[in-house]
């Protein structure tokens, strides 16, 4: 039985405030090498030219290009079963995302409009395990996602 663990949030750049616009966004983000090399795969999806430089210390202008990557909350979470970790959940542009297994570095799967189509199995899953998830953090990117069973052709 899967789970979501481990929540973790960063606040979007406030675009009223000029002093946050010039901080590095994700700067002092510490990460494991897997997890950094996930969230950069992410960025990427958004702006294939980022580098991991500018990702990892790069002001609001960094992201320009990046869909509103930067303007907007990045959430991600551990998914896991009796086990341990299985995969991990990054959430970002309040309606996008990807999965990942837990030591992999391409996406396994991406949510596009707060939609999650699956493997059949995974989504039911994923979407048992988002249940508590929506009543203890409403707010969060995740409440939001919809887990569809995709069926094979």
């Amino acid at each position: 039985m899967l789970r979501f663990v481990d929540p973790h949030r960063v606040e979007g750049v406030p675009l009223d405030d000029p002093a946050a616009r010039v901080r590095p966004w994700l700067g002092g983000l510490a990460l494991a090498p897997v997890a950094r090399d996930q969230l950069l795969a992410v960025a990427r999806r958004f702006d294939p030219a980022l580098t991991a430089e500018a990702v990892f210390g790069g002001d609001l202008a960094a992201f320009a290009t990046a869909d509103g990557l930067a303007e907007l909350p990045l959430e991600w979470w551990t998914v896991e079963d009796e086990a341990g970790p299985r995969y991990r959940l990054w959430l970002g542009r309040a309606d996008a995302g990807f999965l990942f297994a837990w030591e992999g570095r391409s996406p396994l799967g991406a949510i596009v409009g707060c939609t999650f189509e699956g493997d059949g199995a995974l989504a039911a899953a994923l979407a048992e395990a988002q249940r508590p998830v929506r009543d203890a953090h409403p707010f969060s990117e995740l409440a939001r996602v919809i887990f569809v069973e995709r069926e094979a052709p």
